[in-house]
């Protein structure tokens, strides 16, 4: 790290972290992602606290503050002085353990705890900026939480965090892990672009945004947002013969193509969706999710390397036409070409180009752009989905890690975020949702709806 005492904010994270600040100025409480891992093994909690403090040591941004530059007015982490003494106190911080593995009740206690856990509070001014939650089970089994602010990173830069920390349990801390550079060394996906052309970039994609001739769309809380309690996740995982169901499936009734799964599932969440929507007597012309696009390679690097920390994300706006429900092929037709017509025009430049004109605001001003239609407030439900990534993460501390999932929170409207995770053979499915905005016995109905859809073969 060198002199290094400050690590700034790429454009993307500085969207994040205003979009943190609306959410808990809204009361909705702040914007934090997890993954949670299942393992077949109990780990030393000692040891793992161990490896947590030398990846910390390595990455001294997970131990970081966040500060307001005085002449610019723009966030940016701050590292602590002594990176050695800090990593020591902040490990130590960062980990929890609950041992359960001698209750025969351990794994549903586990999970109460768990959830209880979900959309913690967080103190962004100091680290660390990273929890880990070990939980022993019965039946030699482990599960490992990491929770973290979604404007430090985002799930491709939390896999690298896993990565390490498996790489350090095998004892070679030495090597580098596959795709990950140091925390000062950003990656820019226009680092070739001009000022002016950059300028022009952002200016076609508000362009972009605003569409033509938008649907009439509505949301399920035309009459006003309930006051936020808390948070909440169901989970759903197929492995094996599930996933191979649903290979086919998606094989049968999407277009060939790249993302040919993210492309099935949106089908099955559209119809999901309606299906809720008809229940509750609301009628719309399309429903609006996100699908979030990995850019951090677009710069042009084959080698597809960039810093643990840092959101690398664009999201085209998918609308799924209610006029379409009923016939599948003709909604993954649809779901193609607006991500082809995406892809065609750029977007994922632009949407870039638009954050980095953004973030010459200073942070205050940035919070009235926040105010601002950028369609978030229109969103029927988040969706997204993701793989791994090229370093395996495959055990911790010598548990082998036989699956792994997360997701994150979404703002009210849409107050509920089902996110798609493949790990080697399963795919899984996480649902985050804020109460009583959707109570449990509707988010189980979601989640019910989307699984059903998954597997019809209509």
């Amino acid at each position: 790290m060198g002199r290094h005492r400050r690590i700034r904010f790429n454009p993307n994270d500085y969207f994040f972290y205003s979009h943190d600040r609306m959410m808990r100025r809204q009361g909705e409480g702040a914007n934090i992602a997890f993954m949670s891992m299942n393992l077949d093994g109990h780990i030393d909690p000692r040891k793992l606290a161990d490896t947590v403090r030398h990846v910390f040591t390595a990455h001294p941004v997970l131990m970081a503050g966040i500060r307001i530059s005085l002449l610019g007015g723009r966030p940016f982490w701050r590292l602590p002085d002594d990176i050695d003494a800090a990593a020591t106190k902040q490990s130590l911080a960062a980990c929890t353990h609950d041992d359960f593995s001698s209750d025969p009740d351990g794994a549903e206690r586990c999970e109460d705890l768990w959830q209880s856990r979900c959309g913690p509070a967080w103190d962004l001014r100091a680290g660390p900026q990273m929890r880990i939650e070990q939980y022993s089970l019965p039946n030699q089994q482990t599960r490992v939480c990491i929770r973290w602010p979604h404007l430090l990173m985002d799930a491709e830069g939390a896999m690298l965090f896993l990565a390490e920390l498996a790489q350090h349990g095998r004892g070679d801390a030495a090597a580098a892990v596959d795709g990950l550079q140091d925390d000062a060394r950003l990656v820019d996906p226009l680092s070739r672009v001009g000022f002016l052309s950059r300028a022009r970039l952002a200016i076609a994609g508000l362009r972009g945004l605003s569409g033509g001739d938008s649907p009439k769309v509505r949301t399920l809380f035309e009459d006003g947002r309930p006051a936020y309690a808390d948070q909440r996740c169901l989970h759903r995982e197929w492995s094996n013969e599930q996933f191979a169901m649903i290979r086919e499936l998606a094989k049968a009734c999407v277009p060939s193509g790249p993302i040919l799964y993210a492309r099935y599932l949106a089908v099955c969440v559209v119809h999901a969706l309606h299906r809720i929507f008809q229940e509750r007597g609301v009628e719309t012309d399309a429903y609006l999710t996100t699908l979030p696009q990995s850019i951090s390679a677009a710069h042009g690097d084959t080698a597809h390397t960039r810093p643990m920390q840092g959101n690398y994300i664009v999201s085209p706006t998918l609308h799924g036409p209610a006029s379409m429900i009923g016939d599948r092929k003709a909604m993954a037709q649809t779901i193609t070409d607006q991500l082809s017509a995406y892809s065609d025009a750029g977007m994922q430049r632009k949407q870039w180009a638009i954050s980095w004109a953004a973030s010459f605001a200073r942070a205050g001003f940035y919070q009235m752009l926040m105010k601002l239609p950028l369609g978030l407030e229109a969103l029927s439900s988040g969706f997204s989905y993701y793989g791994g990534i090229r370093a395996p993460i495959d055990a911790i501390e010598g548990a082998r890690v036989v699956n792994l999932w997360g997701a994150g929170p979404l703002p009210t409207p849409p107050a509920w975020n089902p996110v798609f995770a493949r790990f080697g053979d399963t795919l899984n499915m996480s649902l985050t949702y804020s109460r009583p905005a959707i109570s449990d016995e509707l988010a189980e109905s979601y989640t019910n709806y989307i699984e059903e859809e998954i597997f019809t073969n209509a």
